[in-house]
């Protein structure tokens, strides 16, 4: 029969999965509501998640536990719970010779699977944004620069420039976003607008061949990048956008990838961590519910994508050591706004 919970009471007991209060045995385990109800919809939902940092190894604690849905999972499964006890007898009416787990490891089709209300919110928001986010540069404003060289850097600059609005205007016109107070604002903006601009760049170059799109359509070649100073950034520019091509990534999914670097919960000096870490879950879920509706044969569609972050931290680094750089030896000529960023070294 049916069962989530024996009995018997608990008495000072604690959730083996998280370490939170136990409310009694479920599915096997002594463990608290909150992972109860987690591996129950896990189960009858079928769902496959992917690891968000790709570690298979993320700390699963009563603060934590909401962050990575693949490790709360396989810690439920080590700790000992049984899938088929969370499933009602009537999911589990199958023929004499089929059984529990082969109706747990049947494929959910993209048919059988409707959009949660919660997706369809934070989905249809970011899409509302993705116009204004990829509006064409404009030719520089008072860019007199002849020379092949300086013209480029211009460029650059007003690339970055045009980053920091756009991260402007996201919290203006982003419900999401609204409840993040201005010191967050400016902490989140600070330090992951580097990654944000390289992102935009990828993705107008994804359908070049070793060249990347600059501002009001300038094409970017290895020659002048390496005359400009910047070969080395241009070549793993180049590999990141023949990725993106590769994937054939949608407006949602840049956008939710945007939206995942900018709310970084593990950013120093944050006033409010916690809902930083709610809104990334936010999504990381929608995303991920998306590419379930939209690619149900790719499994590791969700994990490929994550997997281009930490590379595009990588070359935000380094793009970031060569601004400040040139910006020191006063090859460039930034706002005041990107001149104070650029000489805090935050990214």
């Amino acid at each position: 029969s049916f069962s989530a919970a024996s009995p018997r009471p608990v008495v000072n007991e604690i959730c083996a999965i998280c370490l939170d209060k136990a409310t009694g045995q479920h599915y096997g385990v002594t463990s608290c509501e909150g992972c109860k109800g987690f591996f129950k919809r896990s189960v009858q939902n079928k769902k496959d998640y992917t690891c968000r940092n790709l570690t298979k190894d993320c700390p699963i604690d009563k603060r934590h536990r909401n962050r990575c849905q693949y490790c709360r999972f396989q810690k439920c499964i080590q700790a000992g719970m049984i899938k088929e006890d969370a499933i009602p007898c009537k999911m589990r009416r199958t023929s004499s010779t089929s059984s529990c787990s082969s109706v747990l490891s049947s494929a959910t089709t993209a048919a059988q699977v409707k959009p949660t209300k919660e997706y369809i919110e934070v989905i249809d928001e970011l899409i509302g944004i993705y116009k204004l986010d990829n509006q064409s540069c404009d030719d520089c404003p008072g860019c007199k620069e002849t020379g092949m060289k300086e013209k480029t850097l211009a460029h650059l600059t007003q690339l970055a420039e045009q980053q920091l609005v756009r991260c402007a205007s996201w919290f203006k016109h982003l419900k999401l976003l609204k409840g993040i107070c201005e010191l967050d604002q400016q902490t989140l903006v600070t330090n992951v607008w580097v990654e944000l601009m390289l992102a935009n760049l990828i993705k107008e170059s994804e359908n070049l061949e070793n060249k990347a799109k600059l501002c009001d359509g300038q094409i970017l070649d290895f020659e002048t990048a390496e005359i400009t100073g910047i070969g080395d950034i241009l070549q793993r520019v180049v590999q990141m956008a023949a990725k993106f091509r590769e994937f054939q990534l949608e407006k949602v999914e840049i956008v939710c990838m945007k939206m995942i670097i900018l709310l970084n919960p593990d950013l120093p000096g944050l006033q409010n961590q916690q809902l930083i870490e709610q809104l990334q879950d936010k999504v990381h879920s929608a995303l991920q519910e998306h590419i379930n509706l939209a690619f149900p044969r790719e499994p590791n569609r969700f994990g490929n994508i994550l997997l281009r972050l930490p590379e595009l931290r990588s070359i935000g680094t380094k793009s970031l050591e060569r601004l400040f750089m040139l910006n020191l030896t006063g090859q460039i000529h930034p706002s005041t706004s990107l001149s104070d960023l650029l000489h805090t070294g935050k990214r």
